[in-house]
């Protein structure tokens, strides 16, 4: 298997231009099993193709697979929808199995776990193949069936990845994550076997999948979702404001922090807003359990007060669509055309779409990627001004998103409550937001002319001035209470297992002492930058040596019988072994026929 971008290495013609030009259709790019969504990480990593790809259609291929690999000490990559920022969706000298093909739906109005006949009640739910992209799966629940289920606010991020790693969407504080409403799973262990988990069977494999990391402890084939009533409706907001002056703003940054922690800070609200390099602030944020009028008049109330201060001004006009919430995913919709593009293949499915501000994501090389949790005390009025400053600081280096929907504080409590009970870091439960600093250029690969990486010196200088920008978060994390490795001890739901939780790595063991759980008091922060590597060794363990962003958990696999893994990719053991190479590469996408 040969990744198209290696056919341009030296090459410009018109066929690498409008290879480029089809790198930001994300469609075009998850059917390709040599692609990656992101095409590399400036010193990090670049996008190389496994050798031999199975593309999978059952849990008996996926088996067949990974008894392979285990067997021959091959590195072994499983992929869904690619969208790994870290470069586990993709390795050089590997077998990838790809779950593409996995796109089984079915609704249940009474799902019962499988063992759990005698214990469980009923509930309505949603059993997806590991191959499913969240927009399909949304259109298809929402528009066709009438119910919600709780995945990410990407449209093309695959759905079994998006759980494993958490899971936030735009509607998190209603809902909560992803993998809180999971409720059963088939995967394939490390070992080859063909496991069914849920509370009455593998309880304890079935909580690591909760957030403990795309692919950590084996290959997922399916999953099965709660699902819940759809509100009325769902919406979208989309506002710019600016300020002329440094001093100017600083004070629409005050502004802003008191809208949201006044207005916003509930279960109603989701996504984000970017505090801006050149001083402006953008809003996308969406909403529900609200109508037009009650979303309308908080927004016209702010823009009005931003439009009446000297020095301040609304750039263009407010973006407000208010959707019956069966409808809010369904790419027919009229009042989705301004936010939505589709797939522009001849012959492309009506169904394939994507939000217009995830176009820069699209095969895009990052330059950088550094996040910090924000507490949710920060919002007390004493406190305001500390963040304010922050942000401030931050912006002057880089614009900063603040991710409102990675963050549950301000939530619905049982929400937050089952969202506690996964092998999530639980800073997020008590933080507000998610702060990103992250920035990238267009696709790009090395020896490609006209599409090199950090050409001109912008990545280097982004990845300067990423890091500046967190710095002025981490120097305030330091400030008012101890720094950010900071720890504090809490009491987890569940007994017979220790974890501790720091900035930047996360160790796991079996214990039969009662849990505790240590977080950072203040702001949690991660820079991930390293390339993930799996290997099979024998004894039925895969590891992974890369390390992740803090809203996931990565790392490598792990009988259930020993999980010694890290969830932040760092391996724990004294060694990783080499994996065998794999046998030179052929053209084309070549297909490994399995069988049970």
């Amino acid at each position: 298997m040969r990744s198209p971008l290696q056919e341009c290495v030296g090459v410009s013609d018109a066929r690498c231009a409008e290879l480029f030009r089809e790198l930001k259709n994300p469609y075009f790019i998850g059917d390709d099993p040599g692609l990656t969504q992101t095409t590399g990480w400036f010193e990090a990593w670049d996008s190389k193709p496994s050798v031999y790809a199975i593309a999978a259609t059952s849990a008996a291929d996926i088996k067949a697979g990974v008894d392979f690999a285990r067997e021959r000490n091959l590195r072994l990559v499983v992929r869904g929808g690619g969208d790994s920022y870290q470069g586990t969706s993709n390795a050089a000298d590997s077998l990838l199995i790809w779950t593409r093909r996995m796109r089984e739906l079915t609704m249940h109005d009474g799902f019962v776990g499988r063992g759990c006949e005698r214990t469980a009640e009923p509930v309505p739910a949603v059993t997806l193949g590991a191959g499913r992209l969240w927009g399909h799966t949304y259109n298809e629940v929402g528009t066709g069936h009438g119910r919600y289920v709780q995945g990410g606010g990407c449209a093309t991020v695959g759905v079994a990845g998006l759980v494993q790693s958490g899971g936030f969407g735009s509607f998190s504080k209603r809902y909560g994550t992803a993998a809180s409403n999971l409720l059963e799973a088939e995967i394939v262990t490390a070992d080859g076997q063909v496991r069914v988990v849920n509370e009455c069977q593998d309880p304890d494999l079935l909580w690591a999948l909760k957030g403990g990391g795309g692919g950590t402890f084996g290959a997922v084939s399916r999953i099965t979702l709660a699902t819940h009533d759809l509100p009325q409706y769902f919406g979208y907001v989309g506002a710019r404001v600016a300020a002329e002056s440094d001093e100017g703003f600083r004070g629409l940054i005050a502004r802003t922090v008191d809208f949201y922690a006044d207005e916003l800070f509930n279960v109603h609200w989701g996504e984000s807003f970017d505090v801006n390099h050149d001083r402006s602030i953008d809003f996308s944020m969406t909403f529900q359990g609200l109508d037009d009028a009650q979303a309308r008049r908080l927004w016209d109330r702010f823009l009005g007060s931003v439009r009446s201060t000297p020095g301040l001004k609304v750039e263009g006009e407010l973006t407000l669509l208010t959707i019956p919430a069966n409808r809010f995913w369904d790419p027919s919709q009229p009042q989705r055309a301004p936010t939505v593009l589709h797939d522009d293949r001849p012959g492309a499915p009506a169904g394939n779409f994507f939000e217009q501000g995830n176009l820069g994501e699209a095969g895009w090389y990052l330059h950088g990627y550094q996040s910090a949790w924000l507490p949710a005390d920060l919002l007390a009025p004493a406190r305001r001004a500390s963040l304010v400053d922050m942000l401030h600081a931050a912006a002057h280096h880089f614009s900063v998103s603040i991710h409102c929907n990675k963050g549950l504080a301000g939530g619905d409590a049982a929400a937050i409550a089952r969202s506690r009970d996964t092998a999530m870091n639980p800073a997020a439960f008590d933080a507000f937001a998610l702060a990103i600093v992250a920035g990238g250029g267009d696709p790009a690969y090395p020896g490609v002319p006209g599409h090199e990486p950090n050409t001109g010196g912008a990545a280097s200088r982004d990845a300067a001035a990423i890091t500046a920008a967190m710095g002025s978060c981490t120097a305030w994390c330091r400030s008012p209470r101890p720094g950010p490795t900071c720890r504090r001890p809490t009491t987890s739901t569940r007994t017979g297992r220790t974890r501790t939780s720091d900035p930047t790595t996360r160790g796991w063991r079996r214990s039969r002492r009662r849990t505790t759980r240590r977080a950072c008091s203040t702001c949690t922060t991660v820079s991930a930058a390293r390339d993930g590597r799996t290997t099979v060794s024998p004894g039925a363990r895969v590891r992974s040596t890369g390390t992740t962003s803090p809203e996931t958990a990565q790392s490598g696999w792990a009988s259930p019988q020993d999980w010694e893994g890290s969830p932040h990719g760092v391996d724990n053991s004294s060694a990783t072994r080499e994996s065998s190479p794999v046998p030179s590469p052929v053209s084309g996408v070549p297909e490994v026929t399995v069988s049970p």
